[in-house]
């Protein structure tokens, strides 16, 4: 099997509505992040990175790829829609770009919540 965590996507703009069909795959393990998504309708079952088993269910007003831009930059699951989905798209960069204005004391309050929960995840 080819690896495919070296694909990269395109970035979509600031607000670009995204529509995925059921099964569609969003992302997989390994492959960096472009965007960040916000869910507006439908769902994304998130699977470990081997496919073994459901990690995360991620539903309406959810974010994905927070915590992924904040350790590291790479998508450690695989994202499958369940049914019609459609997400909004913001650039990872806008993110980075906010956190990176945050004071000092504050930026590192979340780095280590963030890599904590991390770290605890399988």
């Amino acid at each position: 099997m080819a690896d495919l965590s070296q694909l990269k996507a395109s970035a979509p703009a600031n607000g670009e509505v995204v529509h995925l069909f059921h099964s569609e795959v969003l992302f997989i393990k390994g492959m960096p992040i472009t965007s960040i998504y916000i869910i507006s309708k439908g769902s994304i079952i998130i699977f470990s990175g081997d496919g073994g088993r459901v990690v995360r269910w991620a539903g309406p007003h959810q974010i994905l790829g927070m915590n992924e831009v904040m350790c590291g930059g790479a998508w450690k699951g695989i994202g499958i829609a369940q049914g019609n989905v459609e997400l909004v798209a913001y650039n990872h960069m806008n993110l980075r770009a906010v956190i990176d204005k945050i004071p000092k004391a504050h930026k590192r309050l979340l780095d280590d919540l963030l890599l904590t929960r991390s770290s605890e995840e399988p």
